[in-house]
């Protein structure tokens, strides 16, 4: 996830101005940075990215071998596949397919009971 992470940098910019509406009135990358430091429910600092730490070295190697022979690019081609279908919930099968730029089908699985915490939902 870091180096996905890291093309929101470049991008972030263009998204904003295509908005339609914009309630929190965010412009470009300092205005995402102010407001992700100052609301508690977005875990600054420990989801900051350093582009120049060996941590982020090692995931862009991670990355590059999952986005190819080690992951799912390697294992369509052998099954002569097209694309990954995954329960519509954030998971491996949906950030591997997005690291090597492959199709996902994501399938409704349902809505969890009404009294079930936030915190739950996201255990797996």
């Amino acid at each position: 996830m870091i180096v996905i992470g890291s093309y929101f940098k470049t991008d972030i910019q263009r998204y904003f101005s295509t908005l339609a509406t914009n309630s929190a009135n965010l412009t470009n990358l300092a205005d995402v940075i102010e407001a992700t430091k100052s609301d508690p429910k977005e875990e600054y600092p420990e989801r900051g990215i350093n582009l120049d730490s060996p941590e982020y070295g090692e995931s862009l190697k991670r990355n590059a071998f999952f986005a190819g022979d080690g992951g799912i690019p390697e294992v369509l081609d052998s099954y002569n596949l097209d694309t990954v279908a995954a329960p519509a919930m954030y998971g491996p099968s949906v950030s591997f397919a997005a690291r090597s730029g492959i199709p996902v089908i994501v399938v409704p699985m349902g809505e969890y009971p009404k009294q079930t915490r936030q915190s739950d939902r996201h255990s797996a």
